[in-house]
């Protein structure tokens, strides 16, 4: 039985906006330079999140012994190293960074990011051994109070510094927050201990995302890393529109990896119900997708100047590109899922290695364009790739048809095509084009109607059904 699932996505979405106020915040008060600034240290502080990554949450859930106390003390000892060595790796980049230009005042910004890593090293994963039988309410409180947190102190420190250096403070109190809820909700003491058997099992699981951490990183963030050779301001612009369609997708992507990873993991042993499992999440995905793109490409060019400011509005086509990049990343759910599920992070490692295609066309782009669209344009290809290659994997080894699925690929990038499209056309005001387009949109729409149905009944059905739960209520 799951507990809590309402309000673990309760608790993911007041994490996700209070994110999406901190920037906000932070472009309100600072402007783009000072924004680009703040995000170049939560680059830099990403990156070593990224290659020192042992996914312990997804450990804990998924391990058949995920459940013992000598497991839980084995992977918090590894969890305080992981911290320990992230502090030192960010001091050591500071003094480097001195050396390099000892007229720099930033590295002393990025020695202050070791701060926020050595206190979360103290985290209690008991959170996490909660949802292994579906109760997701204390990982919901830990979430809740940590981003609160964090956006209660970006906010006094940005009023008060007035610099990029307000992020600092934030991520600090974040941190405190999580590993003090993170043992208030914990029904174990917390404890360290080191067991040769359990320790190896984390080691088999943990090796190959270090080098997937990396991989991820890149790939997940070589967007804003290009960027950032156009300049502080073009990145705290870009950084600011890329949060206002991340931090919404992220709610979900993170509920439904949270509901749907367990399930999938529970139904290894059983195919057909497995392939179920799969196909089911591989249709939410896809129709969540493709919401994502139509709908980020129609509003974003309106929320962007309104929430943050006239100085972040961009062109159209940037919006719409940007809408196809995250949609095709929030598809890689599924595969990714599965194979997590299963237990195959060498799959999610090649998934992730796969996306480093884009990188090498995306700059050569950047030295021959100076254009933003045509970063994002090699990045999206560069995601489909990892699409395809995922896919093709898991059909060696699990129930996954790449054959059966390609359908949804070419849909999503069909999709894409005609928002893009549309972003082009509505500016000029070009009716014949808006008139075609109109057409080709009514056709794909009844096509992924026609070929999603069983997920969409699915959906109406439980809407349907909690409506009229509600309406007896009220009642």
């Amino acid at each position: 039985m799951t507990r809590g699932a309402k309000g673990y996505f309760a608790a993911t979405l007041v994490g996700q906006v209070a994110a999406l106020l901190r920037y906000v915040l932070l472009s309100r008060i600072l402007g783009p330079e000072q924004l680009g600034y703040a995000a170049m240290l939560i680059l830099t502080a990403q990156f070593f999140e990224f290659i020192t990554d042992t996914s312990v949450d997804r450990f804990i859930v998924q391990d058949k012994d995920g459940d013992t106390t000598i497991m839980q003390k084995v992977v918090q000892l590894a969890l305080f190293g992981r911290g320990c060595l992230l502090a030192s790796a960010l001091v050591v980049t500071a003094i480097g960074m001195r050396l390099y230009d000892p007229t720099s005042t930033f590295c002393y910004s990025v020695a202050a990011l070791a701060i926020p890593p050595l206190i979360s090293g103290l985290l209690n994963v008991d959170q996490y051994r909660a949802q292994r039988t579906g109760d997701f309410r204390p990982a919901s409180v830990v979430q809740v109070t940590s981003e609160i947190s964090g956006l209660i102190g970006t906010g006094i420190a940005a009023f008060i510094v007035r610099d990029h250096t307000a992020i600092l403070y934030g991520l600090a109190a974040k941190a405190v927050a999580q590993v003090v809820f993170s043992h208030l909700v914990a029904k174990r003491l917390y404890g360290w201990s080191y067991s040769r058997p359990e320790a190896a099992t984390f080691r088999r699981f943990a090796i190959p995302l270090f080098l997937n951490g990396l991989l991820l990183f890149f790939g997940g963030q070589g967007d804003r890393l290009l960027v950032g050779f156009l300049g502080p301001a073009e990145l705290g612009k870009y950084s600011a529109i890329l949060l206002l369609i991340y931090y919404p997708t992220n709610v979900v992507l993170r509920f439904m990896q949270s509901i749907h990873m367990p399930r999938i993991a529970a139904s290894r042993t059983e195919p057909e119900l497995l392939r179920r499992e799969a196909r089911a999440l591989g249709g939410r995905s896809f129709l969540l997708a493709v919401g994502v793109i139509a709908g980020f490409t129609l509003v974003g060019p309106f929320m962007s100047p309104l929430l943050f400011g006239p100085s972040f509005a961009h062109r159209p086509e940037v919006f719409a590109l940007l809408a196809a990049l995250e949609g095709a990343r929030f598809l890689r759910l599924w595969p990714v899922t599965i194979a997590l599920a299963e237990g195959r992070t060498t799959i999610v490692m090649l998934d992730n290695a796969s996306r480093l295609v884009a990188l090498p066309l995306a700059g050569l782009a950047l030295l021959m364009t100076h254009s933003l669209e045509a970063i994002l344009i090699a990045l999206t290809f560069g995601e489909y790739i990892s699409l395809v290659t995922t896919l093709w994997l898991l059909s060696r080894v699990t129930q996954v048809s790449l054959l059966r699925e390609s359908g949804r690929l070419i849909m999503l990038l069909i999709v894409t095509t005609l928002a893009c499209l549309w972003a082009l056309a509505v500016p000029a005001q070009q009716m014949t084009a808006m008139g075609a387009l109109l057409v080709a949109s009514l056709a794909a729409t009844i096509w992924i109607v026609r070929s999603e149905h069983l997920v969409i009944r699915e959906a109406i059905d439980v809407a349907l059904s909690r409506l009229t739960a509600l309406r007896r209520r009220a009642t």
